[in-house]
C-alpha cells in the first residue's frame, strides 16, 4: 500500500493532467483555465444548493429498485425506520420529504 501511495504522489490530479494536455495540445489556454475553474465552481454550488432545496424523494424509495423482491429482512428495517419516524415525528423535519405532509408513514 506505501509503494502505491508513493508512486500516485509523483502524479498531479487527473483533472491538472488533462488540463495541462489541453494547454499543450492548443485546444485552451493556459489564462483561460482560471475562468474555467471557477465557471465549474459556481455550477457545482449552484446545483448543491438547488438539490438541498429539492424535497427528498419519500422514504420507501430508500428500499426500492435494489431487489426484485424485497428480502424479509429489509422489509423488518423499513417498518421500524417508518415506527421511529411515527414514534418521533416531533424530532424530525418530515416536510423535507416528497408527500411529508401525509406521515407518519402508514
Amino acid at each position: 500500500m506505501l509503494k502505491w501511495k508513493e508512486l500516485l504522489s509523483k502524479f498531479s490530479s487527473p483533472i491538472q493532467r488533462l488540463e495541462k494536455y489541453m494547454v499543450k495540445q492548443g485546444l485552451i489556454k493556459e489564462s483561460d483555465t482560471k475562468q474555467y475553474r471557477e465557471e465549474a465552481r459556481d455550477a457545482v454550488k449552484e446545483a448543491l444548493k438547488n438539490a438541498n432545496e429539492a424535497k427528498k424523494p419519500h422514504i420507501d424509495e430508500l428500499f426500492n429498485d435494489v431487489y426484485d423482491e424485497i428480502p424479509h429482512h429489509i422489509e423488518e428495517q423499513r417498518k421500524e425506520l417508518k415506527e421511529h419516524f411515527r414514534k418521533y415525528q416531533d424530532k424530525y423535519d418530515l416536510g423535507i420529504f416528497e408527500d411529508g405532509e401525509n406521515y407518519p408513514f402508514k
